[in-house]
C-alpha cells in the first residue's frame, strides 16, 4: 500500500470511529500511517467523574470523562511518565478520555514521549470521551499545547 492509501485509509477509518462515537470531526489535514489522524473532536463533558476546570487540560482513567482523572494548567508535557492521576497511580497507560479547557489553545495528545508519534488534536472546549478509535487509548506518554491549529 502507498503512503497515501494509507494516509486515506487511516483518515477514513478515524473519522468513521469518531462520528459513530458521537463525535463531530474537522477533516484531518494528513494523517500518519501507523495511527490515529489528526482530528479534532466535540463531545459532552456532563458525565465526567469530575468536570475540567476552567484554565486546565484534563486526562481521565476512563472513557466518557471517568474514574481517576489528572488537571493541569500548565501548558506542554514532554514526559508523563512522573505524573500522578487523582488515585496516586501513573498517568501512562492508563488514559483514555481527554477535554482541553484552555482558552484559544489547542492540545494535543501523543503516542510517544518528546511529541512522537501519532497525535490527536483538540479544539478548546472540546474533548475525546474514547481515545481507542485513535489509537492512544492507554499511551498517551505526552502533551502538546499550542495555539497552532489543529491540522496545522
Amino acid at each position: 500500500m502507498t503512503m497515501s492509501a494509507a494516509r486515506r485509509r487511516v483518515t477514513l477509518a478515524a473519522t468513521a470511529a469518531a462520528l459513530a462515537g458521537g463525535l463531530t470531526v474537522a477533516a484531518p489535514a494528513h494523517a500518519h500511517p501507523a495511527g490515529p489522524a489528526h482530528v479534532s473532536a466535540v463531545a459532552d463533558l456532563s458525565a465526567a467523574s469530575r468536570p475540567c476546570p476552567s484554565n486546565r487540560w484534563c486526562l481521565y482513567q476512563n472513557t466518557n470523562y471517568g474514574g481517576a482523572y489528572y488537571f493541569a494548567k500548565r501548558s506542554s508535557d514532554s514526559n508523563l511518565s512522573n505524573n500522578k492521576m487523582s488515585d496516586g497511580r501513573s498517568i501512562t497507560r492508563r488514559t483514555s478520555s481527554a477535554w482541553n479547557n484552555l482558552p484559544n489553545k489547542f492540545v494535543r495528545l501523543y503516542y510517544e514521549r518528546n511529541w512522537g508519534g501519532p497525535h490527536v488534536c483538540i479544539r478548546p472546549g472540546t474533548g475525546i470521551k474514547n481515545l481507542r478509535p485513535y489509537g492512544l487509548d492507554n499511551h498517551v506518554y505526552s502533551i502538546g499545547v499550542s495555539t497552532a491549529a489543529c491540522g496545522s
